[in-house]
């Protein structure tokens, strides 16, 4: 998945920013790739949000895996969707296996995303979605990037 933000209206408070982004997804199957998109917006507060959540998620599965346990405890188990104030965009982090090599996180885990991509001649919200495996550590990565976006917009619109 990729996300093409754009930056926010001048006027806001940090609280109050929003963000809009073109997400798009990509799979590439046995007929070729195929791509599915939207536009989605929020408050960029919910990227962190967002960020939180999947360090959580890679914590509980970590810890999971240390302790020996093979069955999701109550607390990841009912790990459900983030979904922004917006509601364009649904992401939900499902099993897998992560563990510590050292100081090192290692491993994957089967991430979900569903993003509204119009409406259909009823008037009725359509979704499009995939489900894939991600390493643990491109995760981690996505949400350093993101939080260096926040921060860096932040900076620009210091109270």
């Amino acid at each position: 998945m990729t996300l093409a933000l754009r930056a926010p209206g001048r006027g806001s408070t940090k609280r109050t920013l929003y963000f809009f982004a073109n997400a798009q997804l990509e799979a590439t199957l046995n007929k070729g790739p195929y791509v599915v998109g939207g536009s989605l917006s929020g408050v960029l507060p919910d990227c962190l949000r967002l960020c939180d959540w999947i360090e959580e998620h890679i914590e509980n599965l970590a810890t999971r895996h240390a302790a020996g346990k093979t069955v999701l405890d109550e607390r990841i188990h009912t790990h459900g969707p983030w979904v922004p104030l917006e509601l364009g965009i649904q992401i939900q982090c499902l099993e897998g296996d992560v563990w510590r090599d050292g100081e090192t996180l290692a491993g994957d885990f089967t991430v979900r995303v569903m993003v509204d991509v119009g409406r259909d001649p009823a008037g009725d919200t359509m979704s499009a979605g995939l489900e894939g495996i991600t390493d643990v550590n491109e995760a981690i990565a996505f949400t350093k990037a993101i939080r260096g976006y926040v921060a860096d917009v932040y900076a620009l619109y210091d109270e």
